[in-house]
């Protein structure tokens, strides 16, 4: 392992392509982790078993896990709201522009209507919130949108 990185180093620094099957390798591995993800469990599943249809039935079972916690924790008035803003944001995220959009919840979709209801993925861990900085001056949250 120690070899294939000091390899990868000497390319990068050289900027000289890396052989093939080292290529071929790597592409591999960006795959599996495009599945994969990031979620401990299921990244220590994988790395134990190297079976993808386990980590996609445990990630599943974890969105599961997801919605029992609205269900269970989320005020009343809420849950429907986090519910479908939880549905959205792969698909949103996935379109061209990356970021998501109120209008594709609902047509007159206001952000006041459902500020509560982002907030709650945010608290719980399941989302993060990324802001846009209107310009670069300290302090940047006086120019957060």
């Amino acid at each position: 392992m120690e070899e294939t990185i000091e390899y990868l180093k000497d390319c990068y620094e050289k900027r000289k392509s890396v052989s093939q099957i080292i290529h071929e390798t790597l592409l591999k591995t960006f795959y599996n982790y495009i599945v994969v993800g990031g979620m401990p469990e299921v990244v220590q599943t994988f790395v134990d078993t190297n079976d993808l249809s386990r980590c996609i039935e445990l990630q599943n079972n974890i969105v599961h896990l997801y919605r029992s916690d609205i269900a269970k924790y989320a005020e009343k008035k809420d849950k429907i709201k986090i519910r479908d803003i939880l549905d959205q944001i792969p698909s949103q995220l996935d379109a061209k522009n990356n970021r998501f959009k109120l209008s594709e919840i609902s047509k007159n979709a206001r952000y006041t209507y459902f500020e509560s209801s982002f907030l709650w993925p945010a608290k719980a861990g399941v989302a993060l919130p990324c802001y846009n900085c209107m310009a670069p001056i300290l302090p940047l949250d006086l120019n957060r949108k």
